[in-house]
């Protein structure tokens, strides 16, 4: 009988510097903050797929029993690493499970020489789907679509092979748009969506209007599909767009999508910097706790008494 292949890893990188999730994390919980996060990384590291199921009482009180803290400071750890991003948002708020995309990101090479693939998100779907149809509890509506959405992953990949390759053969700079698909379509109501699940501080956005959606699809158009979605994402993660700069400024959805600044964007010009505490080393320990409170529930457009 062959050997199961594995399905963990013994180690994963532990940068030396911390962005703003994790800032407000630590300042939020203190050290509970810091080290729940860590040893979370860790059990997802050991977790068979990488992910954890909290549905399960005996998987959460073991989780507990990992960080040492009680049960109500570890869900509230939990739902503000998925306000922020840090966790799946979507498969933690709806199902308890706890996914992290970045770690699975960054565990990747360990697969490399091994058998058996890495788990994509689209499989912890489907073993979702499975263990409820099972439990005869269906997925709604949403989380089917959303399901659907994310088993194309194949042709995708096979999609995107093909656009390595014919970027491979074309100049830095240069767009290749005989090779461009013809079929562009975008689902706007789930870029709204997305844009506004991912966007960290930025205002939320209420409508694609129609300027908008033409200026979008020029950008599709320029840069691939993906480059939506990643743009969306590298603005969530930078901290300069974010707020955390001298005048306390903080992009727009429309300033994003402006061409210049969308390219600037994609070329990582506005990436994290590794000087983020000396921002607010002049704050007290209240205010600093003060604005992390409120970063949390500001990115759901909760607000409160000043």
């Amino acid at each position: 009988m062959a050997r199961e292949q594995r399905k963990d890893v013994d180690y994963f990188p532990h940068d030396c510097t911390h962005g703003r999730k994790m800032h407000i994390i630590e300042t939020k919980y203190g050290n509970d903050g810091y080290a729940t996060w860590f040893k979370l990384l860790e059990q997802l590291g050991k977790a068979k797929n990488h992910y954890i199921d909290i549905s399960d009482d005996m998987t959460l009180m073991f989780l507990i029993s990992v960080f040492k803290i009680d049960e109500e400071k570890t869900l509230a750890i939990l739902t503000d690493l998925a306000k922020l991003g840090a966790i799946d948002k979507l498969l933690f708020d709806d199902f308890k499970v706890i996914y992290s995309q970045k770690f699975s990101d960054s565990i990747q090479d360990a697969y490399r020489n091994r058998k058996g693939k890495m788990f994509q998100y689209s499989d912890i779907l489907e073993e979702i789907r499975q263990k409820n149809s099972q439990s005869s509890v269906r997925l709604n509506v949403k989380e089917v679509n959303l399901t659907e959405v994310i088993l194309k992953e194949e042709k995708n990949k096979v999609k995107k092979r093909k656009e390595e390759k014919s970027k491979e053969d074309t100049p830095n700079g240069v767009v290749d748009l005989k090779n461009q698909p013809d079929n562009h379509k975008i689902d706007f109501n789930k870029l709204l969506s997305f844009f506004n699940a991912n966007r960290g501080l930025l205002p939320e956005v209420k409508k694609m209007s129609d300027a908008r959606k033409k200026r979008i699809l020029v950008l599709e158009k320029q840069h691939g599909k993906e480059s939506i979605q990643l743009v969306i994402q590298k603005t969530r993660d930078s901290d300069f767009l974010q707020g955390i700069n001298k005048d306390n400024w903080i992009a727009s959805f429309d300033w994003i999508f402006k061409p210049a600044n969308f390219l600037k964007i994609l070329e990582d010009n506005y990436a994290r910097k590794e000087n983020i505490r000396s921002v607010h080393s002049q704050r007290t320990d209240a205010d600093l706790k003060k604005s992390a409170n409120n970063a949390v529930d500001a990115m759901f457009g909760i607000t409160g008494p000043s």
